[in-house]
C-alpha cells in the first residue's frame, strides 16, 4: 500500500487541468489600445461577489490619450461571472464601468480619462483567477453558510490483514438470472452469486473466487470449485466480467483474506499489520503509515482521528467507540505543512484557509440556459407511479423510478441533470419549469431528494430559462465549515424482484472511502477493498425506456483504477476524479452555456481572436484583436507582467494607484499632492502612506494575490511530487449505479 491514491489523482490532474492552469493563467496588467489611445489595467480586486454571479471590483489603471501624458487612477467595474473550477478561472462578461477616480488629474483630464476608459474597457473576454477571488473573500471575513447534517458515525471496521468490505444497500436481495439456476445479489456492487442447486455463496474478487456457507457470519475461503450452473451465465456485456473468471482458478497459495459483510453504512480501515506511526514535523500528530485510510494519532490527547467523507471521527482506540469530532479537532492538524502530501486534508480542517476557500467554492453557482421550446424528458416507472411523503412538508416523491420526481399539489416537478421541468401528470409531458415552488426548498436533509434544493431557476423569458446548481446537487455540502460528502443519512433504495429486478439506489454517504480532492474541488473514491466496480467500469445502470443495461465492463478488483461512480440521477461521475458537468448530458439544442471566454491556447469568434505565444528567449505575450482594438501584456523571462511600464499595482480605496514595496505602499507618482510630512523615501520615487482604512484594503488585496501565487505553486508541485507517503491504490470503491439488476 502507500502512495497511489494521490499519485494517480494528481498525475492525471497535472496532465489535464494543471497544464491548462499554467498556460492559461490570467496575465496582469493588460493593455487595451485603440486609435492611439491606451488603457493599462491592473488585476481587478474584489469588492463584492453577489450570489457568486455578479462581481463588483476595482482596478488600478493608467489611461493615455493619443499624444498625451499618462493619467493614473482607479476604475470601479461590475460584471457577470462564469466560474470554471477545473481551470481555476472566472470569466467576466457584460463588463461595465461603474465609476472612475483620477485624483491627480485636473477635472478636464479626469473627464477625458474616464471617457477613454469606458471606450477601451472590454465588455467580455476578461478572465480572473478563481484562487485570487476565493482568497479575497476569505481576507474580507466571508464564510460559507453551513447546514446541519447527520453526524452519526458509520460502522467503522478495522483489520490488520488484507480485507474486503461487501456493502449491501439494505437487506441482501437476490434475483434470478433469466434462463439459469443462478441468483445474484442486486443491491451490492460486488459480483456475489449463488445457485439454487448448490449450497453456499460465491464472491468474485480480483484475486479469485471465495465461498462461504453463511453470508454475514460465515468464514470466507478461496475456492477452485464453483457451481456448474455458473457456466449458464449469458455471454453478454452484463456478465462478461464474471465469465472471464470461469472456470475458477487455483486456490492454493492464496493469502488469507478477511471479508466483512455490512447491511448498514460502513467503512473499512485496513493496515498491514499493527499500526506504524510517523510524526508530522513540528506537531504532536502522527499519521498511521501502513494504511491507505486517513487515520491520525494525537499524542497529546491520546486519541485517534479518522477522516472519511469530509467528516472527522475520534476514538480512544481503533476498535472504537467512534464519535463525531469535526467541531473539536486538535489544533496541530491545522499546522500540517503546506508542502506535505498530508496537506490535502487541510480543506477538511475547519478555519484553515483551505477549508474556508473550499467551502466558498462549493457554493458558486453553475448556470445553463435552457431552450423552452425543446426541453423535455421521459420518465419511466416500475409499474404505476408510487409516491411517498417527504417528512415535514406537503410534498411527496416518486419511489419506483430512477428519476427525481416531486408531487406538489396537482403538479409534478422533475429535476433532470440540473434542469427543472414540470408536468400535470407523473408521466409527463414535461416542459421547462419557469419557477419552482418554495416548498421544495424546505425539504430537510433527511429527505432522499434533499440535493435538489441546490438547483434553482435563476431567470426566465419567453424563449429560455436559466437554471443553475451549486455543489450540493452533486452531494457535496458545507457543514461545520468544511465540505462534506453526503448528508450522513441513509436512504433505503427501491427494490423489486419480479420478472425483471429493479434496484434504484438513493444518495449515499459511506461505503466508498470518499475523500476530498483539492485539485478538482470534488470528492473521489479511494475504496481499497470495497469492490471491483469502482474502477473505470463506473458502476451499473439501466435505461428502462430502451432496455439497455450494464453491470460494468470490467472487474478491476480491490486495487482497480481511479473510480468514477456514475450517478444516473445527476448525470455526473459522483465522487470521481474529473469534474463532470450534469449539463453535458443535454444536447446543444436544449441547453447552452454562457459566452465563450479566454482560455489556454487560442480561440476565435466573431469578436476577434486571442492567442498566447512564447518566444525562443522565454518571453511570453498575450495579444488580442477585434480588427480595431488591440490588447497586449508582456512578461519578461522570469519576470513580472508589465504593461505600459506598469508593475504590480493595486487600487486604493481613495482612488489612488499603489504599488507594494519593501518600504510599504508606494503611490503612483502623478497622483494628487501629498500633505506635508507624508513622504517616505523609496528608491528614487516618492511614496505616500495611505490612511489605516485604505491600507487595510490594500493589505487584503496583496494577501489575496500572494495566496493566489502560493496555490498555483502548490497545484504545480502536487502534479510533480512523489506522494508515496500518502494514501494508496484504493480505487476499487463501492460504485453504485441504478436500474434493473
Amino acid at each position: 500500500m502507500g502512495g497511489f491514491r494521490f499519485a494517480l489523482a494528481l498525475t492525471v490532474w497535472c496532465l489535464t487541468s494543471g497544464a491548462a492552469m499554467a498556460d492559461g493563467a490570467p496575465a496582469w496588467p493588460q493593455t487595451f489600445a485603440q486609435g492611439g489611445n491606451s488603457l493599462v489595467l491592473s488585476q481587478p480586486q474584489l469588492d463584492t461577489w453577489a450570489n457568486r454571479l455578479v462581481l463588483g471590483g476595482r482596478a488600478a489603471a493608467v489611461v493615455t490619450a493619443q499624444g498625451g501624458a499618462p493619467v493614473s487612477g482607479v476604475l470601479q467595474i461590475t460584471a457577470d461571472t462564469n466560474t470554471d473550477v477545473a481551470k481555476r478561472t472566472v470569466a467576466l462578461s457584460d463588463i461595465q464601468l461603474a465609476g472612475a477616480q483620477f485624483p491627480g488629474a485636473t477635472p478636464a483630464a479626469a473627464a477625458q480619462a474616464t471617457a477613454l476608459a469606458k471606450a477601451l474597457l472590454p465588455t467580455d473576454g476578461v478572465t480572473l483567477s478563481l484562487d485570487n477571488l476565493l482568497a479575497a473573500l476569505v481576507q474580507s471575513g466571508q464564510r460559507a453558510t453551513s447546514v446541519m447534517l447527520n453526524t452519526a458515525p458509520p460502522t467503522i471496521l478495522v483489520a490488520e490483514q488484507p480485507s474486503r468490505l461487501v456493502q449491501f444497500d439494505g437487506p441482501p436481495t437476490f434475483a434470478a438470472v433469466t434462463g439459469t439456476t443462478v441468483q445474484y445479489a442486486i443491491n451490492t456492487n460486488w459480483p456475489l452469486l449463488r445457485a439454487t442447486d448448490a449450497s453456499g455463496y460465491y464472491l468474485l474478487d480480483a484475486s479469485g473466487w471465495l465461498t462461504s456457507d453463511a453470508l454475514a457470519t460465515g468464514e470466507w475461503q478461496y475456492t477452485s470449485q464453483v457451481p456448474a450452473a455458473f457456466a449458464q451465465l449469458p455471454d453478454t456485456a452484463q456478465w462478461r466480467d464474471v465469465r472471464a473468471h470461469l472456470p475458477a482458478g487455483p486456490s492454493e497459495g492464496q493469502a488469507p483474506l478477511q471479508v466483512f459483510v455490512a447491511t448498514t453504512p460502513a467503512e473499512l480501515i485496513v493496515m498491514v499489520g499493527a499500526p506504524q506511526y510517523t510524526q508530522i514535523p513540528a506537531t504532536g500528530i502522527y499519521s498511521i503509515a501502513n494504511t491507505d485510510s486517513l487515520v491520525f494519532w494525537d499524542g497529546y490527547a491520546k486519541a485517534f482521528y479518522y477522516l472519511i467523507a469530509g467528516r472527522w471521527f475520534s476514538a480512544p482506540k481503533l476498535a472504537g467507540p467512534w464519535t463525531y469530532a469535526t467541531r473539536a479537532l486538535p489544533a496541530d492538524l491545522a499546522a500540517i505543512p503546506a508542502d506535505s502530501p498530508l496537506a490535502a486534508v487541510l480543506p477538511s480542517v475547519p478555519d484553515t484557509p483551505e477549508a474556508r476557500e473550499a467551502a466558498l467554492q462549493a457554493q458558486i453557482p453553475h448556470l445553463v440556459t435552457v431552450n423552452r421550446k425543446t426541453a423535455t424528458a421521459t420518465v419511466t416507472y416500475d409499474g404505476a407511479p408510487q409516491f411517498a411523503p417527504i417528512d415535514g412538508t406537503p410534498l411527496s416523491y416518486a419511489t419506483n423510478t430512477a428519476n427525481d420526481v416531486i408531487r406538489v399539489g396537482g403538479s409534478y416537478y422533475l429535476c433532470q441533470s440540473g434542469v427543472w421541468l414540470v408536468a400535470s401528470a407523473p408521466g409527463g409531458p414535461w416542459s421547462a419549469a419557469t419557477s419552482v415552488p418554495d416548498a421544495i426548498y424546505a425539504m430537510p436533509p433527511s429527505s432522499p431528494l434533499y440535493n435538489l434544493t441546490y438547483v434553482r431557476v435563476y431567470q426566465t423569458d419567453d424563449d429560455s430559462v436559466v437554471d443553475g446548481y451549486t455543489d450540493g446537487y452533486l452531494g457535496q455540502y458545507v457543514a461545520d465549515g468544511v465540505v462534506t460528502w453526503g448528508t450522513g443519512y441513509y436512504y433505503p433504495p427501491y427494490l423489486a424482484v419480479g420478472t425483471e429486478p429493479y434496484y434504484y439506489p438513493r444518495p449515499y454517504t459511506y461505503g466508498c472511502d470518499a475523500f476530498y480532492d483539492p485539485l478538482t474541488g470534488r470528492f473521489a473514491r479511494a475504496g481499497y477493498g470495497y469492490g471491483p466496480y469502482g474502477g473505470i467500469a463506473a458502476g451499473a445502470g439501466y435505461d428502462p425506456a430502451t432496455g439497455a443495461y450494464a453491470r460494468g465492463a470490467a472487474a478491476n478488483g480491490a486495487s482497480g483504477a481511479a473510480a468514477e461512480a456514475y450517478n444516473p440521477r445527476t448525470s455526473t461521475y459522483a465522487a470521481g476524479y474529473r469534474r463532470s458537468d450534469p449539463y453535458a448530458s443535454w444536447g446543444q439544442a436544449v441547453v447552452y452555456g454562457p459566452s465563450a471566454s479566454a482560455r489556454a491556447g487560442s480561440y476565435s469568434n466573431d469578436r476577434g481572436s486571442v492567442a498566447r505565444v512564447q518566444t525562443s528567449s522565454g518571453a511570453e505575450a498575450v495579444a488580442a484583436t477585434d480588427g480595431e482594438r488591440s490588447a497586449a501584456a508582456v512578461r519578461a523571462p522570469g519576470g513580472d507582467w508589465v504593461a505600459g511600464g506598469g508593475g504590480d499595482w493595486y487600487a486604493g480605496g481613495d482612488g489612488n494607484a499603489y504599488r507594494h514595496t519593501d518600504d510599504g505602499w508606494q503611490r503612483a507618482a502623478e497622483s494628487r499632492p501629498v500633505p506635508p510630512g507624508q513622504y517616505v523615501p523609496s528608491h528614487d520615487v516618492p511614496s505616500y502612506r495611505p490612511d489605516a482604512m485604505v491600507s487595510r484594503g490594500l493589505d487584503q488585496a496583496y494577501a489575496a494575490r500572494q495566496r493566489e501565487m502560493a496555490m498555483t505553486r502548490r497545484y504545480a508541485g502536487w502534479g510533480q511530487r512523489d506522494f508515496s507517503g500518502f494514501g494508496g491504490g484504493r480505487f476499487g470503491g463501492g460504485a453504485r449505479g441504478g436500474g434493473r439488476r
